[in-house]
């Protein structure tokens, strides 16, 4: 499906960044070399293009957050972005428990942020 339909209200230029990550992903380039090719550092739209990739081939949370990390770079700041993506994707359960438990107060994170979607 084109692009433009699935985000009717993006502008041109981040239509065209999304295009590029789904470019380089049909031609098979690996997540390293397409991290590479849109930088590595924190500008955008560097940084935004090279979470997508992450974002669109993620079979998981956990592999997802490695592969980015392994990309180098900005990592930390793709992180967080996908982060929150996956998250709603594949939701709490798909957040290792052990990663869950290094966070201090998760627990009351976690009611908090119940509270905030049952209102």
């Amino acid at each position: 499906m084109e692009i433009k339909l699935i985000f009717p209200y993006c502008s041109s230029k981040i239509l065209d960044e999304i295009k590029a990550v789904e470019d380089g992903l049909e031609d098979n380039k690996s997540p390293q070399e397409l991290v590479k090719s849109f930088g590595m550092a924190c500008p955008l739209p560097g940084s935004f293009q090279s979470s997508l990739i992450s974002i669109n081939t993620a079979k998981n949370y956990p592999d997802a957050i490695r592969e980015t990390i392994l990309c180098g770079g900005d990592s930390c700041t793709r992180a967080n972005f996908i982060g929150a993506c996956l998250g709603a994707k594949f939701g709490i359960q798909g957040i290792p428990k052990e990663w869950l438990a290094q966070v201090d107060g998760i627990q009351d994170i976690i009611e908090k942020s119940i509270k905030v979607f049952v209102k």
